[in-house]
C-alpha cells in the first residue's frame, strides 16, 4: 500500500498514519520553503492540507520553488501547486486560498487546521501567525532560509514557548532573500527539516523542536541549537489584546494604484541601496534604509511617507517597525515595490 514503508517504522505504525488521515495542515507560503513542504506531507498522507499565497510565479522562483516549471510563470502559485499534489496524492484535500494572511482573514483560516507550517519570508507574517495561533491554541512550526543558513522550531506545542519567546522584537535591519541570496538545496533541506517536525507532532512520536531552534549552516556544515523557555507574559499579552483590539491594527500598504491616482498625497522614499537605485532609479527620493532610521526623529507629521523598495517586503516592514517602536503613523509601504509599480506604470 501507499504508506507501508512510513508505517513499518520503528514507533510509527498504523495508528499514527490515521492521525495523519485525520490532521488537517495550514501552509503560509508556497515559495522555497513551502514547495519542499507541500511535496512531503501531501506524500506522507495528510487529509486535509491548505496553501494560502497570493504570488504568481516568476522566473527567478524556479531553480528552488520545485512545484513549477517554466510553463507556469505568470500564473498563481496556489492553483499550480494544488494541481500538481492531486496528481501526487489524490487521497489528500487540498484547499486553496489565493490572498494575503491578514488579521481580518488570519483566524478564520487556522481555526480550521490542526497545525501551521510557516513558509513565509517576512516578520510581520510571522508575529501575526504566532498571535493568531496563540489565540485559537494551534501549534505552529516555524522555518527560515538567509544565505546559507536556515533555521526550524516549533512553537505553541503542548503549552510550549511561542515565536515571541525567543524573538520578542523583530530586528529592523533583518536581511531577506533578495539581500542575500538562496539556493534551491538549502532551502529544500531546511523544508524537509520543518516537515519532519510537523509529522512528530502530528502523531506524537519522538522529540520536537519545541523549546529549542535549530540553526543550521549548510556552506560549513554545522549546526547549532538554542533553547529558550515560555514567557507567561508573551501569552497574557496576546490574549488581552485580543478582546480589545485586532492583534495587528495597522493597516500599511498602499496599492499602486491608489499611489498613481493620488500621487499628490504621497512623499515616495525609494529605501534601496544608493547603487541599486542608481542601476534602476525611481520617480522617489533615495533614502537608503540604513540613513532612513537616522533620520526617523525629522519626518514630518504633515506628510504621507510611502516606501518603496525592490519588491514590497523590506518596506512593508519598515513601516510596520516604525509605527509600533516609534509611534510614526504616517508611514506608509507601497504594495509589490518597485517592480510592480514599474510593470503596471508600462501597461498604462
Amino acid at each position: 500500500m501507499r504508506y507501508s514503508k512510513q508505517i513499518k517504522l520503528p514507533g510509527f505504525g498504523l495508528t499514527s498514519q490515521q492521525k495523519l488521515a485525520h490532521a488537517s495542515l495550514l501552509v503560509i507560503g508556497a515559495g522555497g520553503l513551502g514547495c519542499t513542504v507541500l511535496q512531503y506531507l501531501v506524500a506522507a498522507g495528510i487529509g486535509k492540507i491548505g496553501i494560502v499565497d497570493y504570488d504568481i510565479v516568476e522566473v527567478s522562483n524556479l531553480p528552488r520553488q520545485v512545484l513549477y516549471s517554466t510553463e507556469d510563470v505568470g500564473k498563481l502559485k496556489v492553483e499550480v501547486a494544488a494541481r500538481r499534489l492531486k496528481e501526487m496524492n489524490s487521497d489528500v484535500n487540498i484547499e486553496i486560498f489565493p490572498y494575503k494572511l491578514t488579521q481580518e482573514n488570519g483566524l478564520n483560516l487556522i481555526k480550521n487546521y490542526t497545525i501551521v507550517a510557516d513558509c513565509t519570508d517576512n516578520f510581520i507574517a510571522r508575529y501575526l501567525i504566532n498571535d493568531i495561533c496563540i489565540s485559537l491554541e494551534k501549534p505552529w512550526v516555524f522555518a527560515s532560509i538567509e544565505g546559507w543558513e536556515g533555521q526550524v522550531s516549533v512553537f505553541n506545542f503542548n503549552n510550549g514557548p511561542s515565536y515571541r519567546c525567543i524573538f520578542p522584537e523583530a530586528p529592523l535591519d533583518a536581511p531577506n532573500c533578495d539581500d542575500l541570496g538562496i539556493t534551491g538545496t538549502v532551502a529544500a533541506s531546511t523544508a524537509s527539516m520543518q516537515a519532519n517536525e510537523i509529522l512528530k507532532c502530528i502523531t506524537g512520536i519522538g522529540n520536537t523542536m519545541s523549546g529549542k531552534l535549530w540553526v543550521m549552516n549548510f556552506y560549513n556544515n554545522s549546526f547549532n541549537f538554542i533553547e529558550f523557555k515560555r514567557n507567561e507574559k508573551n501569552f497574557l499579552k496576546v490574549n488581552i489584546e485580543r478582546n480589545s483590539k485586532p492583534i495587528m491594527k495597522h493597516d500599511l500598504e498602499i496599492s499602486v494604484e491608489d499611489y498613481l491616482q493620488n500621487t499628490a498625497n504621497y512623499f515616495l522614499v525609494d529605501i534601496r541601496d544608493r547603487h541599486d537605485y542608481e542601476d534602476d532609479p525611481s520617480e522617489g527620493e533615495n533614502i537608503p534604509f540604513d540613513e532612513l532610521l537616522k533620520a526617523l526623529g525629522r519626518i514630518n507629521s504633515d506628510k504621507r511617507y510611502l516606501l518603496l523598495c525592490l519588491e514590497g517586503r523590506k518596506s512593508l516592514f519598515v513601516a510596520y517597525h516604525v509605527k509600533e517602536k516609534y509611534k510614526i503613523d504616517n508611514v506608509y509601504s507601497l504594495d509589490g515595490g518597485w517592480q510592480k509599480l514599474k510593470l503596471v506604470v508600462k501597461e498604462i
